[in-house]
């Protein structure tokens, strides 16, 4: 144990270690910096501190047993420093405790080191550390208080690995094991009293590879050949220029992977970069990041064809969650250990009706509201993996699947097509009943959302629904599907207009999405409307499918008439050059014939047919009416019934409990008169009830007054 009784000599008078030390134990047990650990704590009489490897990457907890335990000494990788830094930063938390702070192993930057000179009090001795296990842990050390004096350094680039240990010699030789020239790169080769006696247990022939002799001044001594490159600086210090597995070749010319690592870091919304080269087919670069939504391929390969070669400029762009780490905590170079997502090439907005949808339900988890293209993956908008797990779970239980959550399809363009791909694997059969709708628009695209719930609710599988639309579109409806009118709807559907928990069926979140700004109008104009309604009819495929049901538009149909099928439980819709079958048959149109509904419905129906005058007159005196709606229709029908000095009770029905609502052009305010609330309530009777005729009275009013003029029923 010679190696480690000299190493641990130096440690001793380099850190001035004594028994009042506490010390913080990370590594595993089979990286040589455990070793470093144990010995500096227990050869001092010191307290060693064990922390659990499961926490390792969990700053927050690191940082609170730094400050319970007090930790005065501890020895870093990167990785793992880096992460506490960063929270401590964002925290406004300082590391107090510390009397030595050491970060060894990997390469350390300029600015992270910075960081962390910042976050400690000015008495911490802080050092760069550079060491293998072939040298017994620990070779060279850097004074990081003196980083202020090496002014060629950019934040970019790696804090320089300082000088030897006292019990460490130090060459740099080239490629004939001679020494080279201050500031001329050459191999980083370590010689001293912590080079192993040795070599490699059972393998000779890598011991004679790496382990050689030395002769110089007739002293023959032994030197371990580290295959790092590096240069010693005006003032003795060793600046180190990478390992060798880090250079490559790219169409025969050498690339030094740490410098393209160090400009792709410098560009805006990238937090962390690794570039690995894979040697398949050819040789090409890959380039890992951690990376904000706003990071596209193209801005990004521009920004490098300014300040790098072009053999140096990665071909493939990944995005990823985290850095895969060795169980040293170092970087993992393997291509195979990098879970990704390809980088977008540039914004590309959703432009499907379910790409729109998962959309808002990405929208309902990120907790920052920004522009997310279809191509943008998950992580780079929420760092959050419980909110990525939920929103899977969202759009499991929408549209019935079985995703299972990981990066690949972390964008909203993989996940459709995942949804598309599991859909298409469902075993289909023939409908064991059908539906058909007849009418377009929002109240059929309504009735069919609301079917298709009910169906979903009661595990009603194999159903078909057809909605028959004589129009081009399904949303639009009749008269406005080929007019740009401002023509506003105000009897929309609840469930298509539903806010709140339904924030995804919105018509005004669905605008922003649409048109990129906020829709300010109370009402929304039709044609834009049946966009949306159009948008929601996809969208329902979907869910439906997922859930063995099965749904389809047929647009450019009109269907003339419906006749039930003599004992058969179907009814037969007849179109113009064409019929279908159904076994239940729903009305949501006014533009059939009224006949076909008094066959159907029965002789006393006359929907939508208020202006016959054959119709009413088969209304008795003294029979009771029952009007379904409040529209103007059923208004002008009163009207014409009172006219013909009808007897009975006349009673409307509301859905809502609305005045009657139109289809009309927006209106200047008008404040009523007669006709407000105030006034209504002096009329009512003692049951509270409010006449149809003092209604209509103080109607007639309100006209006159508005008009100016005096203005009676029948006029």
């Amino acid at each position: 144990h010679a190696n480690l009784i000299a190493t641990y000599q130096s440690w001793e008078k380099v850190y001035q270690l004594t028994a009042n030390d506490k010390h913080l134990q990370m590594a595993d047990c089979c990286f040589d910096v455990f070793t470093g650990d144990w010995t500096r704590a227990l050869c001092s009489g010191a307290t060693l501190i064990l922390y659990p490897k499961k926490q390792l990457l969990n700053p927050a907890y690191l940082l609170s047993t730094l400050e319970k335990h007090q930790i005065s000494i501890a020895e870093f990788v990167p990785a793992v420093l880096k992460k506490l830094t960063k929270y401590a930063l964002q925290h406004q938390r300082m590391l107090s405790s510390f009397r030595v702070l050491i970060c060894g192993s990997d390469t350390w930057t300029v600015q992270a080191c910075q960081q962390t000179i910042e976050l400690c009090p000015p008495t911490t001795k802080i050092y760069n550390s550079y060491g293998l296990t072939e040298t017994t842990v620990d070779s060279t050390l850097f004074d990081c208080s003196d980083l202020h004096t090496h002014t060629h350094l950019q934040n970019t680039d790696i804090v320089p690995i300082g000088k030897a240990l006292p019990h460490v010699e130090v060459l740099l030789l080239d490629e004939q094991h001679k020494p080279v020239s201050d500031q001329e790169l050459g191999e980083l080769c370590i010689g001293g009293l912590g080079v192993s006696p040795i070599g490699y247990l059972d393998n000779e022939s890598l011991t004679q590879e790496r382990f050689i002799s030395l002769t110089t001044d007739k002293n023959t001594r032994r030197v371990y050949r580290t295959g790092d490159l590096a240069k010693r600086l005006p003032n003795g210090d060793i600046q180190f220029c990478g390992r060798n597995e880090l250079q490559t070749n790219i169409h025969g010319k050498r690339v030094d992977l740490l410098t393209t690592e160090a400009i792709i870091s410098q560009y805006p919304g990238i937090e962390q970069c690794v570039v690995i080269a894979r040697r398949h087919n050819k040789n090409s670069l890959h380039a890992f990041l951690i990376a904000d939504e706003t990071v596209h391929k193209s801005t990004l390969v521009s920004y490098l064809k300014e300040r790098l070669p072009a053999h140096y400029i990665p071909l493939h762009y990944h995005v990823i969650e985290h850095i895969p780490l060795t169980r040293n905590g170092k970087i993992d170079r393997n291509y195979d250990k990098f879970q990704f997502c390809s980088l977008p090439e540039e914004f590309d907005p959703p432009s499907t009706a379910q790409e729109r949808t998962i959309l808002g339900i990405w929208q309902k988890h990120i907790a920052k509201h920004i522009e997310v293209g279809v191509s943008t993956p998950f992580c780079c908008v929420q760092k959050q993996a419980l909110n990525f797990a939920r929103m899977i779970a969202e759009i499991n239980h929408r549209y019935n699947c079985n995703i299972k959550p990981r990066i690949a399809i972390s964008t909203i363009k993989a996940l459709c097509q995942e949804i598309q791909q599991q859909q298409s694997q469902i075993v289909t059969r023939a409908p064991l009943s059908s539906i058909a709708i007849i009418g377009g628009g929002p109240a059929a695209i309504a009735l069919c959302q609301s079917l298709i719930h009910h169906l979903i609710q009661h595990q009603e599988k194999h159903v078909e629904i057809t909605v028959y639309e004589k129009s081009e579109t399904i949303g639009r409806g009749i008269p406005y599907q080929h007019q740009q009118e401002d023509a506003y709807i105000l009897n929309l559907p609840t469930r298509l207009m539903a806010v709140g928990e339904h924030a995804n069926q919105d018509f005004h979140s669905w605008y922003k999405q649409h048109y990129g700004e906020k829709y300010d109008s109370e009402f929304p104009p039709r044609h834009i409307f049946g966009e949306y309604i159009n948008d929601i009819a996809q969208e329902l495929i979907t869910i439906a499918a997922g859930h063995h049901i099965h749904v389809k538009y047929v647009t450019q149909t009109e269907i003339l008439k419906v006749k039930k099928l003599p004992n058969e439980q179907e009814y037969c819709l007849i179109a113009e050059r064409a019929y279908f079958t159904a076994n239940f048959a729903v009305f949501c149109t006014g533009h059939m014939s009224s006949g076909n509904y008094r066959e159907l419905i029965g002789i006393a129906g006359y929907r939508h047919n208020s202006w016959a005058k054959h119709a009413r007159r088969r209304i008795e005196k003294t029979q009771p009416v029952g009007i379904i709606g409040t529209r103007i229709s059923a208004i002008d029908l009163v009207m014409k019934l009172k006219s013909s000095n009808h007897q009975g009770p006349i009673a409307l029905f509301s859905r809502s409990g609305l005045l009657p609502t139109v289809l009309a052009k927006k209106l200047e305010t008008y404040h009523a008169k007669y006709l407000n609330l105030a006034n209504l309530q002096q009329h009512r009777d003692a049951t509270g009830h409010l006449s149809l005729n003092k209604l209509i009275e103080l109607l007639m009013q309100e006209i006159s007054e508005a008009e100016g003029r005096p203005i009676h029923i029948d006029t």
